[in-house]
């Protein structure tokens, strides 16, 4: 479990604030700004830190404690952005897998697809990577809303 600071607090809408800033108390605090990973996640440098530490996880552990062995933090409503400690729960690795599918955040594979330009549908996405001449990742990407198309192509789950 983090410490309880005396240079910065969290607040329960996801913010963090510093009291110090270079070793100098502050009269007001001052809100950190994040760092916005490659991920998606956001993350911070603490005061005295070697590294960045994803927000999400140090508001939960500030309000909550240590983070349980073989456990994750999960936004409930599948936005990385939003840390507010309402929006964080404790999840398996599996209980998260599930709830990203769920949102449309990740998508199975080996689930059929349709190519939306020649309505020719593929058992997965690497069938469809290979007929089409594309990169299987970026197939995924269109799928999850990460990239509006790939090679001209746009994609849609077949139930």
């Amino acid at each position: 479990m983090i410490k309880k600071p005396k240079t910065w607090f969290a607040t329960k809408e996801g913010k963090l604030y510093f009291l110090q800033y270079y070793g100098k108390k502050l009269e007001t605090p001052i809100e950190r700004p994040f760092i916005l990973s490659n991920d998606g996640y956001l993350k911070i440098k603490l005061p005295r830190g070697k590294c960045n530490i994803s927000v999400h996880k140090l508001i939960w552990e500030y309000f909550n404690g240590n983070i349980p062995k073989g456990l994750q933090i999960n936004h409930k409503d599948g936005n990385k952005l939003n840390n507010s400690l309402s929006n964080l729960e404790v999840v398996t690795q599996q209980e998260n897998l599930k709830h990203a599918m769920r949102m449309g955040l990740h998508c199975n594979p080996n689930q059929p697809i349709m190519c939306n330009e020649t309505k020719q549908q593929f058992e997965s996405q690497a069938e469809a990577a290979k007929v089409l001449k594309l990169h299987q990742a970026n197939i995924h990407k269109v799928l999850t809303g990460k990239r509006p198309h790939t090679g001209g192509f746009t994609f849609k789950r077949i139930s």
